[in-house]
């Protein structure tokens, strides 16, 4: 997704918070997107986190899930859209 603005793509977040939480989606369309084999392991908390200048966003989305226990899942539609969704809780402050 981090390199689709680069390559002249967009990258739309959509955010729907309600009582229960607040799902996200964040949408990159482009020519020639993909999604790296490991990207799915890593963010459901499996697999080795590796870090080098691809994977480094990917890591870290997958700490900050683990973190806020949001599960993230990745997809891809088409040869030219990727999609990250996942649901934030809902927090309270006192």
């Amino acid at each position: 997704i981090a390199q689709t603005l680069t390559r002249g793509g967009r990258v739309t977040v959509t955010l729907e918070p309600t009582d229960s939480g607040a799902p996200f989606l964040v949408e990159a369309a482009g020519q020639n997107l993909r999604v790296p084999e490991t990207l799915p392991d890593l963010l459901a908390g499996r697999g080795r986190l590796t870090l080098d200048h691809r994977s480094v966003a990917a890591c870290f989305a997958s700490i900050l899930g683990r973190a806020l226990g949001v599960p993230l899942t990745v997809t891809q539609s088409s040869p030219d859209v990727v999609k990250l969704a996942g649901r934030l809780p809902i927090l309270s402050f006192p």
